[in-house]
């Protein structure tokens, strides 16, 4: 845990990046729990398992878990294999074992609910779409920030390669998205990574292509207009090659790519309160 409290000065400052004095004060009072897995009992037949995205921790995901508890539905929000503790447990971990974690999950509260939805943040909505294919019982999509295809996905991936012969580990960069806030992601993420994890998580979106035209299940996309990872494309394209009948997608303004860590923007959280409530 002290990981945590060394970077909050260094990424709350830097820069100007100032973060919301009351998502700095929250993260202290949390800081036994940022790195945990949670679940939240509901009162109704429906859960939502929320997936966080890769080197993050499932606290980015906690607010709006948090209004989706009140609204009655239950909660559960897994913790992806070599996360939530140093950069290095990433090593030799695959994506494949990230989707088995979603499994487990999906598993798990499918025993004590009927309706289950699986809702992910990035690499998380990634991984939601591997699941919901290999698992009849999932009963709809929330796709936060998910990728189709990376911004300048040819040349960064030219660069990984040559870096890599190099060295194994990179540092994160956060570019300031105007008029948007910092992230409460940034403060929960690993600073740095195993390159060869990020060609992992690149493998599990590239491997969604294929199985797009496969998903039946109600899905609600979301994305920021000016995210500064993925393509602006990526909700049109995974919106365009979804069959589902029931198929919905917001963009949203003012936001950086993991924007419900922030809970700031409670139209969306009311969106998807409504989408899990009506389908």
């Amino acid at each position: 845990m002290e990981q945590y409290v060394q970077k909050l000065h260094t990424l709350t400052v830097k820069r100007g990046r100032i973060l919301p004095n009351e998502m700095v004060n929250r993260y202290y009072q949390d800081l036994n729990i940022v790195n945990k897995p949670f679940h939240f009992k509901g009162t109704s037949d429906v859960c939502v398992v929320l997936v966080h995205g890769w080197t993050s921790t499932p606290y980015e995901m906690r607010v709006l878990g948090e209004q989706l508890n009140a609204e009655g539905l239950g909660v559960d929000a897994p913790l992806l294999s070599g996360h939530g503790l140093q950069p290095e447990c990433l090593e030799n971990v695959t994506w494949q074992q990230w989707k088995d974690d979603v499994q487990k999950a999906v598993g798990r509260v499918k025993k004590q609910y009927k309706k289950v939805y699986v809702g992910g943040m990035s690499i998380g909505g990634s991984l939601s779409l591997h699941v919901a294919v290999d698992n009849p019982e999932v009963d709809g999509l929330i796709l936060m920030s998910t990728p189709y295809k990376m911004r300048h996905e040819k040349l960064g991936f030219v660069m990984a390669q040559v870096t890599r012969k190099f060295v194994n580990y990179k540092k994160k960069y956060y570019p300031r998205v105007l008029n948007a806030e910092p992230s409460i992601t940034q403060l929960i993420s690993y600073q740095r990574y195993p390159i060869s994890s990020a060609f992992e998580a690149f493998d599990a979106i590239k491997k969604t292509h294929d199985k797009l035209h496969k998903i039946t299940q109600p899905t609600f996309l979301i994305q920021p207009e000016r995210d500064h990872l993925i393509a602006k494309s990526s909700i049109f394209e995974i919106y365009k090659r979804l069959p589902s009948e029931q198929k919905e997608m917001r963009l949203i303004k003012k936001a950086s790519h993991n924007f419900m860590g922030n809970g700031r923007h409670k139209q969306v959280f009311d969106d998807v309160v409504a989408f899990v409530k009506q389908n």
